[in-house]
């Protein structure tokens, strides 16, 4: 079977990462979430994968769909052991083992693994791929207490310690252990790999809100192991069903693990750090004030949240991770060559830092989701419904997304746009107030009535300019498509780069 090929016919999903190509099967909307998320949900676990050396041993306890398992097997040609007890999960991990080719890095087995080698049932929280918070031997919920009746299956419980003790798995480099609640249980049948000198680092996820599981950091720490207060506070879940738990990386001194400097690099991402940007900014848009001359448009300080704003400009693409906008054929002409741009696909995304790709598939989530397209036209939407209304026909509204780098040279005379355009945000991304003075700028014709229903660009001396849009730190300008949106950008004379984001509504027509 090749990689292009899906047993079961679902669509494919490929993701450039770290000079590699991870594939996965979007079996449904579950798993479709996982698989979006896998960059950016629990950037800490991706963020110590991407520190282990290659042909480690990876013992990976509750893999899910395996997305982890192929992470450390693609990127860093490490030998996995997956354990999965739940059968729809366990079909979907092996079916990610084949889709990437990696029957020689990863053996999986369909078991639970804890304290003592039995036959019992593992108690559903849902029947279907991608779920979680199953229970083994009891049927609890994730704060280890009882729950309703639940869908149960037949399982068998395996103990780590003794497994590699007689060989059928090798003795690890590094293990994860992700059983939403029965951690301890896990643990305590690997005392004896755990005390191994060969063990660099555990990744444990840890409900604080339980005694059983606060035990386990001294433990590790008498053990041995370190880990960083930083990583932890940042990954910790604030509010909601899973507060007060989170992934603890607990590693040895001696190891090439660091995470300390953690503390002075900012903020990492959050869970669901899409959803927070999406609800910061979707506020930000109801509460504006539109102003309508001479067409419609707005501006807004503070778009982003600040601490993920903070993150975003720690990693912006540089010139070496771009390309110029002509070869890209979207435009054509001299001037174009001077706008440097990325695109929000998976060619694009593939130039990018292995270590910037969670916060940039964050932002390619974020704006290129129907939730954000659907809250701009509910808001918006009456400006731009003359457009719309284009009878017999069926339309579409997609999200284009690119971003942009200005360098010296680069200018765009006054213009309306292409007809095909609903509206545009230009999130700006400067370092400092410095470059308050290259925003975008608004025009108008001196010659009175003059309209452009969209595609030249005409020469500054026939406009005046009405306004500059500061371009100031985590802004935004946005404006709606009309035959008299004239806008531009004047041409920049200066050693300086123009760093932006270009969020464009298009409206697709099709009989």
């Amino acid at each position: 079977m090749t990689q292009s090929q899906s047993i079961h016919n679902s669509p494919i999903k490929r993701i450039p990462y770290s000079n590699a190509q991870l594939v996965f099967e979007e079996s449904n909307a579950s798993v479709k979430w996982r698989i979006d998320t896998l960059l950016s949900k629990e950037p800490d676990t991706v963020n110590w994968i991407s520190q282990f050396r290659d042909n480690d041993i990876l013992i990976d306890i509750g893999a899910n769909i395996g997305l982890y398992t192929v992470l450390a097997a693609v990127t860093k040609n490490a030998k996995v052991f997956a354990f999965e007890p739940e059968s729809q999960n366990f079909a979907q991990l092996m079916r990610h083992i084949v889709l990437n080719d990696l029957h020689e890095n990863v053996v999986a087995f369909c078991a639970a693994v804890g304290e003592s080698d039995q036959i019992d049932k593992l108690y559903l929280s849902n029947f279907g791929l991608g779920g979680s918070c199953h229970t083994f031997g009891d049927n609890l919920d994730f704060n280890l207490k009882k729950r309703p009746q639940t869908v149960n299956q037949g399982c068998i419980s395996v103990v780590l310690d003794k497994l590699i003790q007689e060989g059928v798995v090798d003795s690890p480099h590094h293990i994860k252990i992700d059983v939403d609640g029965l951690e301890h249980s896990v643990i305590a049948g690997c005392q004896k790999v755990l005390q191994s000198e060969g063990l660099q680092s555990v990744l444990v996820e840890l409900n604080t809100n339980l005694e059983s599981h606060k035990a386990l950091i001294p433990y590790f720490q008498d053990l041995g192991y370190v880990f960083s207060e930083r990583q932890v506070e940042l990954g910790m879940v604030k509010e909601g069903m899973f507060k007060n738990t989170g992934n603890f990386i607990f590693y040895k001194p001696s190891s090439q693990f660091s995470f300390d400097q953690l503390a002075d690099s900012g903020p990492l991402l959050k869970p669901n750090q899409a959803l927070l940007n999406l609800n910061h900014t979707m506020e930000k848009f109801h509460k504006v004030t539109i102003i309508d001359d001479p067409f419609p448009h707005f501006y807004i300080e503070n778009i982003l949240p600040p601490d993920f704003y903070t993150l975003l400009m720690k990693h912006k693409p540089q010139r070496q991770h771009l390309v110029d906008l002509v070869s890209t054929k979207r435009a054509r002409g001299e001037r174009y060559c001077n706008r440097l741009c990325l695109e929000f696909d998976d060619e694009g995304f593939s130039r990018l830092p292995p270590e910037s790709l969670p916060v940039w598939n964050v932002m390619k989530q974020w704006l290129t989701s129907k939730e954000i397209i659907h809250g701009l036209v509910n808001i918006f939407g009456s400006l731009f419904k003359c457009q719309l209304a284009e009878s017999g026909k069926k339309l579409t509204i997609k999200a284009d997304v690119q971003f942009t780098k200005d360098i010296k040279g680069y200018g765009l005379g006054p213009h309306t746009d292409s007809p095909e355009r609903l509206m545009s945000l230009l999130f700006y991304l400067p370092e400092d107030e410095s470059l308050l003075s290259h925003g975008t700028s608004v025009y108008q014709p001196l010659e009175k009535g003059v309209v452009c229903s969209g595609g030249p660009h005409y020469d500054f001396d026939g406009f005046e300019t009405v306004k500059t849009m500061p371009f100031k730190p985590n802004s935004v300008f946005g404006f709606i498509k009309t035959t008299n949106s004239f806008h531009g950008v004047d041409i920049i004379n200066a050693d300086i780069e123009r760093d932006a984001i270009a969020l464009v509504l298009k409206c697709i027509v099709s009989e």
